[in-house]
């Protein structure tokens, strides 16, 4: 198993398929390439950068809520199955509620894909 091809991917707006698809290749000996960690840390940093640090979720229709994955790249894969794709969707929301890389064997690989 080698590098993930990350090509044509577009790392800022990242689809779930993709993201799934990434997920699965981890899980089957793949690896993120340097690039393509980079890539995800300056999206990450530049979306944070733009959002508040307390966000008002009060009138969202579905909220849920995650908590402990510890490094579980399987529980995050079974977790974005059943939430199916919620982004651009003002009604609904996941909230990771922490101990999301505190120990287990695909830590970075969370941390990266959340």
């Amino acid at each position: 198993h080698g590098t993930i091809d990350m090509r044509g991917i577009d790392i800022p707006n990242i689809k779930t398929g993709e993201a799934m698809y990434i997920m699965e290749q981890i899980q089957n000996g793949g690896k993120l390439g340097l690039k393509a960690v980079v890539q995800i840390c300056q999206a990450v940093t530049k979306q944070l950068m733009a959002e508040e640090t307390l966000i008002d979720k009060r009138n969202v229709e579905q909220v849920t809520v995650v908590g402990d994955l510890h490094g579980s790249l399987q529980s995050l894969k079974k977790v974005i199955e059943l939430a199916g794709d919620f982004r651009g969707d003002p009604n609904r929301c996941i909230v990771f509620d922490g101990d999301f890389v505190d120990r287990g064997d695909d830590s970075l690989e969370v941390f990266l894909m959340l």
